[in-house]
């Protein structure tokens, strides 16, 4: 093994080891498919290192790492996509682009993501681990932004109900009027 190969899997590795402890972070769950490629990988390069001659053992340990890394990305983005689209649904009788302004730009970005995720062959992972670290990244600015929002999202949904709860008032006092009016012309 050359020092840019050792390099090059230690960068792979502590990026893995990085993201694993993220999704871990994030979802508060062992997520048990990207421990198992860590796993692999440092068993790879432990062959290595014992003296295994095999060739392979390098380019198998970075494969391993870098699926380790399109595994954390994958369940943080899976969170991720679950989480949002609660908002979605919590929020879904008011307004929320004059809290959140770049929520449409954010639903068109959620949709993309759900686009790419569906698209890959999870088997074919060499070239797209990047691209679903660049979404993950993506994916938790929007739940950040629309975390940070519920505080006054939840003060309209608020006055959304106040206002119902008057007019539904409004409209039974209405009825109840007109019902004693009736009844008074008889």
């Amino acid at each position: 093994m050359t020092e840019n190969e050792f390099k090059k899997f230690c960068e792979l590795y502590f990026l893995a080891e990085k993201k694993l402890k993220k999704v871990e972070t994030v979802t508060r769950r062992l997520a048990i498919p990207p421990l198992n490629e860590f796993r692999y990988a440092g068993c790879h390069i432990a062959r290595h290192l014992d003296g295994e001659t095999d060739d392979n053992n390098i380019f198998d340990a970075e494969r391993h790492c870098k699926r380790a890394i399109y595994d954390s990305m994958e369940i943080g983005i899976t969170y991720y996509l679950d989480e949002i689209g609660a908002f979605k649904k919590e929020y879904d009788r008011i307004p929320i682009t004059d809290v959140v302004s770049e929520y449409v730009g954010d639903l068109q970005k959620l949709r993309e993501v759900q686009n790419f995720i569906s698209s890959k062959n999870r088997h074919q992972f060499e070239n797209s681990w990047e691209d679903l670290q660049n979404y993950f990244d993506e994916l938790e600015k929007i739940y950040d932004r629309l975390d940070a929002a519920r505080s006054e999202l939840n003060k309209k949904v608020n006055t959304w109900r106040r206002n119902l709860a008057i007019g539904l008032f409004s409209v039974a006092l209405s009825i109840l009027g007109l019902i004693v009016a009736i009844k008074s012309l008889f």
